[in-house]
């Protein structure tokens, strides 16, 4: 049973997805829709039985969705979401034949009734589709593992016997001997386009395959290479040879153009050497090679065959400038430097991997470089998964290079700016001694709390509290030592331990030395 949750919000549809149990309703795939033009690829290209969707949202409601669904024959079940309680709404839900109108925030406990009694009118549906799904099922799992044998020879992971052995074994529509080249396509998208990237691959399956169809081009396989990224074993029935003007450019100009108009994204688009199947693993690398080195080429069609490297200009002239504007912090004035450094690298054609390599490689060491001399550790405020996906993402493109350098400005200047108010920073240490005082506590366990040096942070804290960090933690200490003396029945030793002691004599000392009582007087004095 396949389930479409339609909505704007992309929280939402997580939240969702997070917090019902889907097994237990008898769910086994869920796409996803944040746009109405993924509602009709999704609906017209797999088979959905229960829609869950809210009704309000940017470009149409959630009840014309449906409405135009009803018009063009789909009997999905459908759940209404919505964060309005209108009459009118629960009126045209009634009209659609919708199972249930449910109110936001989302009770699941109400959502997961409604999504069992829609799977029970879906399955009521169903009988008549079973031999036309298992058809569609088989199908399905030939193509997966032609994508899977594909994969594994591109990679090099198999041997010829192996292939031999493979298509034997799958019963795999391979020709041996036929000649094929591959196709990398690279999607870059709007920033509020998002797709979920199983639904993306079958639409790019079926796209590619009808538009090649009519120009003798037969898709064996095609599957991600990573984010955005699809390789495409084509197969020409008139065994196209190596050379450009022998492959006609028409399916591949279609087939951007239509990428660009109804995923809105832009495509690089290279077309790598033909080959025997046993050379397609380096037809494929020399195709990564020119993609490597042609990362500003979007929207038209490159072939290896004819590729020239760009002259790398790794060298970046612009360092001193950049390090001028971060020490007089300038930073919008910084990232528009960066900003027209990048665009005029991607408007000549000239970024390469290896050209954004640099820039970040420049980028880090100008931030960690100015944060040392303010005494903060860099390499521990930039330690987080997020930090993490921008740094990894900064490769990609100089759209993304810029991304990570405003990422990595923004949080420098901030932390900056937040360590110049010492009170806060002195704040932030007393709260994790505060909630921390039973443990053991070291200076550097401290100063990775707040990013500083050491001996910074040790001369901050007493200038805001006029005492050290040792004697904080010592009063800290004893104040509730004397609180637990004073109140408490525990025996001496184990209020040593609770107070962050494990040594007995050592306690009774630094206790005496405090209060001028050792804790067998002081409780004696104080007990009520």
């Amino acid at each position: 049973m396949n389930l479409l949750i339609i909505d704007d919000e992309e929280y939402v549809i997580r939240s969702i997805q997070q917090n019902v149990d889907w097994e237990s309703i008898g769910i086994d795939k869920i796409y996803t829709a944040t746009t109405k033009e993924q509602v009709w690829y999704i609906m017209d290209m797999q088979s959905i039985q229960i829609i869950l969707s809210d009704i309000v949202m940017p470009q149409c409601t959630g009840l014309e969705l449906v409405e135009h669904l009803r018009k063009k024959g789909y009997k999905s079940q459908v759940i209404f979401l919505t964060s309005y309680a209108k009459f009118e709404f629960a009126k045209q839900a009634i009209e659609l034949d919708s199972v249930d109108y449910l109110l936001k925030p989302i009770n699941f406990s109400a959502l997961t009734d409604a999504l069992k009694k829609a799977k029970e009118k879906a399955e009521s549906f169903e009988g008549y589709k079973d031999y036309q799904d298992k058809k569609r099922q088989w199908k399905r799992t030939h193509q997966i593992l032609a994508n899977k044998f594909w994969k594994y020879v591109v990679s090099n992971k198999l041997e010829k016997a192996q292939i031999e052995e493979e298509i034997e074994k799958y019963g795999l529509n391979i020709q041996k001997n036929a000649i094929y080249f591959p196709v990398l396509i690279c999607l870059f998208y709007k920033k509020e386009v998002t797709w979920d990237e199983t639904m993306l691959q079958f639409i790019l399956e079926n796209v590619s395959a009808e538009i090649f169809y009519d120009y003798k081009i037969m898709i064996d396989a095609i599957f991600k290479v990573s984010q955005g990224e699809y390789i495409i074993i084509c197969r020409s029935l008139l065994r196209y040879g190596n050379e450009k003007e022998e492959i006609d450019d028409k399916p591949f100009e279609q087939y951007i153009t239509w990428i660009k108009s109804n995923l809105r994204a832009d495509t690089w688009c290279g077309i790598g050497e033909s080959a025997i199947l046993e050379r397609m693993y380096y037809s494929v690398k020399k195709l990564e090679s020119m993609r490597e080195n042609s990362l500003s080429v979007k929207n038209r069609i490159l072939y290896q065959v004819n590729f020239i490297e760009p002259q790398r200009q790794n060298k970046n002239v612009d360092m001193y400038s950049w390090q001028e504007l971060l020490r007089e912090h300038k930073s919008q004035e910084l990232l528009e430097n960066m900003k027209v450094y990048l665009r005029d690298l991607d408007e000549n054609e000239m970024i390469t991997r290896d050209i954004l390599k640099t820039f970040r490689i420049d980028l880090i060491q100008l931030i960690y470089t100015h944060l040392s001399k303010k005494e903060i550790k860099a390499h521990l405020l930039f330690t987080n998964p997020e930090e993490e996906l921008y740094y990894q993402k900064a490769l990609d493109s100089s759209r993304n290079a810029l991304e990570f350098a405003q990422y990595l400005i923004n949080k420098a200047v901030e932390y900056e700016s937040y360590i110049s108010h010492s009170e806060s920073v002195a704040e932030q240490l007393k709260t994790y001694i505060d909630e921390h005082y039973q443990e053991e506590i070291r200076r550097d366990d401290l100063a990775e709390q707040v990013y500083l040096n050491v001996d910074y942070m040790s001369r901050i804290f007493k200038k805001e509290t006029g005492i050290s960090i040792s004697t904080y933690l010592i009063q800290k200490r004893v104040e509730e030592a004397k609180r637990l003396l004073s109140k408490s029945s525990l025996p001496v030793n184990a209020i040593s331990i609770q107070v962050g002691y494990s040594n007995f004599s050592y306690f009774t000392k630094m206790f005496k030395e405090n209060t001028g009582y050792s804790p067998l007087e002081y409780r004696r004095k104080y007990l009520k």
